[in-house]
């Protein structure tokens, strides 16, 4: 009887084995599916989206454009979405999103964290030389033309002729010696004006900022191409090519 039971016990072991071994070879054999987290609300610009680690576009993409880093949406017309903020959050590289008016979000190649930058720096790719302030000039969205600098010590874009990381009563300035950089002098002008020239006596002459018309030119959505542009869903507008990598 003991004899006829352990016959049973192994029929019934070898029948779970083999129905096991099946279930796994199919479960191998069967792709995994993949969702694609595509971000939909122009919100998300602004505010930035959680970070879920269910996705990975760096896995799933098969384009030569930047890719999102890992627990981010998917990238929109080659512009990767990267960390930003405590807690940290994700944020689609060239839109503003938490940084102040005239900046947005850069990416660099040594990090998944982005970082704000003057929007005048979108031209430079590439490398720039370390540890050197880095200056460039843009218009704002009110036409005002303004001269920023990239503190490569602080990491973070000022406008010159303003506060910034200066004390009270200093404004940021921009050297013309041996070294090219920015540094804190007292203030020669009141606020909102800056040095246009020195007259005979060495009194420094001060002025509003100078600026321009804001023109532009609407461009239909289908008509993106025929100015090398891509139709961003997400923005709703045409975006150029991603060229928002700084590396200070």
């Amino acid at each position: 009887m003991t004899s006829r039971h352990n016959s049973i016990i192994l029929v019934f072991s070898t029948i779970i084995i083999k129905t096991v071994l099946v279930l796994l070879f199919k479960a191998k054999s069967v792709s995994p599916q993949i969702r694609e987290r595509i971000i939909t609300d122009s919100e998300a610009l602004i505010h930035g989206v959680p970070i879920d680690f269910s996705y990975n576009e760096g896995s799933t993409s098969s384009n030569s454009n930047l890719k999102s880093v890992p627990g981010c949406p998917k990238s929109d017309e080659g512009y990767p979405w990267v960390y930003y903020g405590s807690p940290k959050k994700c944020y689609l590289a060239g839109e503003q999103g938490p940084c102040m008016p005239d900046q947005s979000i850069f990416v660099t190649s040594r990090s998944a964290w982005g970082f704000c930058n003057c929007n005048c720096f979108k031209e430079r790719k590439g490398n720039v030389k370390n540890g050197q302030d880095q200056f460039c000039s843009g218009v704002t969205s009110r036409g005002v033309i303004i001269e920023y600098v990239f503190k490569s010590s602080l990491r973070k874009c000022y406008t010159l002729f303003e506060q910034g990381p200066c004390n009270e009563g200093e404004w940021l300035v921009k050297t013309t010696g041996s070294t090219i950089a920015g540094q804190c002098e007292k203030r020669r002008c009141p606020f909102n004006q800056i040095p246009l020239q020195v007259d005979n006596n060495r009194n420094t002459v001060c002025s509003v900022r100078p600026s321009i018309r804001a023109t532009g030119t609407g461009i239909l959505r289908n008509q993106c191409g025929n100015y090398g542009l891509t139709f961003s869903m997400l923005r709703q507008k045409c975006v150029p090519s991603f060229s928002f990598r700084f590396d200070p």
